[in-house]
């Protein structure tokens, strides 16, 4: 039988407030219970690289959200992206001028590894540019660092030139005539122990404080390397272990992020953002390396693009995940309130409404297949003269359009089937088959 437009209405109305009551439920459910719906995100780390502030973002995000957890997992800088990109993890900490990263998604800046230069007492080195053909000690830095690199080739340095050199012997190689000059990679405006260490070297060996290079080539070096960007250090990095500069110092930098694969949900990417600078402006006092932390610069264009999350909640247009479940659960319990109701009434309408004609005709010829297995003999000619008026009016109704062919047919089979049951009995019981079989 063809189903009629209110029965579909019936339906779909149905369909949509048992969605509503499974929806309703189910956030409930993971009220209750948020393990089983947890949604777990995967956080590479790595030691010395803002890895220290893993921890605390996860134990801040754990206390204002239940069904997505941070979890921190152990990384190395310069693999991470390519794990990344490889899909093993969710979330990690790279270099910016990391090429594997360039299909990644930054969340927020963590800090800045700047190229630091020290110099002995009375150095006749004054700009980047006198580091060519000296002898250049490289502290705890790879030599194929790729700021590294840059930075010498920029400058003129070569690599035969440059040679590892311990902390706490650089006074010494300096004295010695090894070295001329000291070159690092540390994190900007923090206290690095290890320029503390080869400044204090320095100072034992010419009884006098070192000083460091500003390298006036900074801003060259950034506009003709986009991953880089001209800095300043502060004297923070150093302690008292330098002379302090009469003015700002400048030097070449690389941000490390927080980066995201693109497919994180934007939602997440937004919250962990805020999350990022709540936990800043409250850990700043205790733990100055929050100071280095920051949201990405929306304006700067960059080989690693900002996360559209990110972007939503800097420009306030993100709802966090909270509020989304609750206007989830609002709309969940308006779509009860509202289908409820309505469906109630189409149910009435339905079950009041009068059947159209091939549900009666089909009933009726139900009714007669029965009948012709039990009616008396003598009612049989009867029941063969409302078989054939069944007939007439049923191709009538096909004719008008009142009925589909495929009602016409199944109707027709019943009648079929009861006439062929009449004209058996009728035979058996000896008397003139007077039916007229439907064609």
């Amino acid at each position: 039988m063809a189903i009629r437009w209110r029965r579909v209405l019936v339906l779909t109305c149905g369909a949509v407030a048992g969605a509503a009551f499974l929806l309703l439920g189910a956030g409930l459910l993971a009220q209750r219970f948020p393990s089983f719906l947890q949604y777990r995100v995967s956080v590479l780390g790595s030691p010395g690289a803002g890895d220290r502030l893993l921890g605390p973002l996860s134990r801040e995000w754990e206390t204002e959200h239940r069904f997505v957890r941070l979890a921190p997992t152990p990384g190395q800088i310069g693999e991470n992206a390519k794990r990344l990109a490889a899909g093993d993890g969710d979330i990690a900490i790279v270099r910016g001028d990391d090429p594997s990263a360039t299909g990644l998604r930054q969340l927020y800046q963590l800090q800045q590894l700047g190229l630091v230069v020290l110099l002995p007492p009375n150095s006749a080195i004054e700009t980047g540019a006198d580091l060519k053909g000296r002898k250049i000690a490289l502290l705890a830095t790879a030599a194929d660092d790729r700021l590294l690199t840059t930075a010498f080739a920029m400058l003129g340095v070569d690599a035969a030139d440059v040679s590892m050199v311990e902390p706490k012997e650089l006074g010494a190689a300096m004295r010695a005539g090894r070295a001329s000059a000291a070159v690092a990679l540390v994190p900007l405006s923090v206290r690095s122990p290890l320029l503390v260490e080869a400044a204090q070297s320095i100072a034992r060996s010419y009884r006098a404080k070192p000083s460091f290079l500003d390298i006036s080539e900074a801003a060259a070096i950034a506009a003709a390397h986009p991953l880089y960007s001209a800095d300043e250090i502060t004297p923070s990095v150093f302690g008292a272990s330098v002379e302090d500069p009469s003015e700002a110092v400048s030097t070449i930098a690389v941000n490390v992020l927080l980066v995201a694969r693109p497919s994180l949900p934007n939602r997440i990417a937004g919250e962990i953002a805020g999350t990022l600078t709540s936990l800043r402006s409250r850990m700043l006092v205790a733990e100055p390396a929050i100071a280095q932390i920051g949201p990405p610069d929306l304006e700067a264009t960059g080989a690693i693009a900002v996360h559209p999350g990110v972007k939503a909640y800097l420009n306030g247009e993100q709802a966090s995940i909270a509020a989304e479940a609750v206007n989830l659960y609002w709309i969940a319990g308006a779509l009860i309130a509202i289908v409820s109701p309505v469906l109630a009434v189409l149910i009435g309408w339905v079950r009041n409404e009068p059947t159209d004609p091939s549900d009666r005709q089909l009933a009726k010829a139900a009714g007669l297949l029965r009948d012709a297995a039990t009616a008396a003999p003598e009612d049989l000619a009867e029941l063969e003269a409302t078989l054939s008026r069944l007939t007439d009016d049923l191709v009538e109704a096909l004719t008008r359009g009142a009925i589909e062919g495929e009602d016409f047919l199944a109707v027709d089979a019943v009648i079929r089937h009861a006439s062929a049951r009449v004209v058996e009995r009728r035979r058996t019981a000896g008397a003139p088959v007077l039916v007229r079989t439907p064609s």
